[in-house]
């Protein structure tokens, strides 16, 4: 799948998802036939389906609830030990969302591989996550930001020891890309208070976006029973 983690208003926009299923003869004959079936996720608009490229000539329809099946006769695919170059073959396509994603929302996408009318063949389940992207390569983790305490259970204190230039948001996110806390940043602030209390415990990025000025640094979040009073 790619892409394998985007963001609500990336999809949202009308961001295509493409997929690519490869397949390899590792039997002992020549393949004669394969025909590739793919029931698309529910999240999936059938009718926004775009064949990119196949390795070999093949013909493909779509059926029911998003079933697209996909027919390479022939083939004539050579095994991997007769010519391990041409036992390989693909097709890749796009398709796009049939509504809007939010947060933690995940994109299954598996298919089952027919070869000569032999019991199918179940591939790998691909993802796409839909989460918080940072622009760019991504950030560098420092004390820029400072985050304390650490490990933390009720609140955090976060210092970025400047004055925001701008109105931002300091987010807190998790390692699947899922922002768990997002605030809002005035600009001229330099440092605030955030509640963790019902935020799950875990290793959190804490992001910083603030006009130009983009910070980051790690939490860990534990939470422990609290005796008397």
């Amino acid at each position: 799948a790619n892409p394998v983690i985007t963001t609500p208003t990336l999809i949202n926009s009308g961001q295509p998802l493409e997929y690519t299923i490869r397949f390899r003869n590792m039997g002992t004959t020549t393949l004669g036939v394969i025909k590739i079936v793919d029931t698309l996720d529910v999240e999936i608009d059938p009718s926004s389906f775009r064949l990119v490229v196949a390795s070999h000539p093949c013909a493909w329809k779509i059926k029911g609830a998003g079933i697209v099946e996909f027919y390479f006769d022939p083939i004539n695919l050579p095994t991997v030990a007769a010519n391990e170059a041409a036992s390989h073959g693909f097709i890749r396509f796009t398709v796009q969302t049939i509504r809007d994603l939010n947060y933690g929302d995940i994109i299954p996408n598996d298919c089952e591989l027919i070869f000569d009318n032999h019991t199918p063949l179940v591939t790998n389940t691909a993802t796409t996550q839909i989460g918080f992207v940072l622009p760019g390569g991504g950030l560098s983790f420092g004390d820029a930001l400072m985050v304390s305490p650490n490990p933390a259970a009720f609140a955090v204190y976060c210092n970025w020891q400047t004055p925001a230039p701008a109105d931002g948001r300091l987010r807190f996110i998790d390692l699947l890309g899922v922002v768990r806390v997002d605030v809002p940043v005035s600009a001229g602030v330099e440092a605030m208070h955030v509640d963790v209390q019902t935020v799950p415990s875990g290793l959190y990025h804490v992001v910083l976006q603030a006009g130009n000025l983009i910070l980051s640094n790690t939490v860990i979040v534990v939470h422990a029973g609290i005796i008397g009073n």
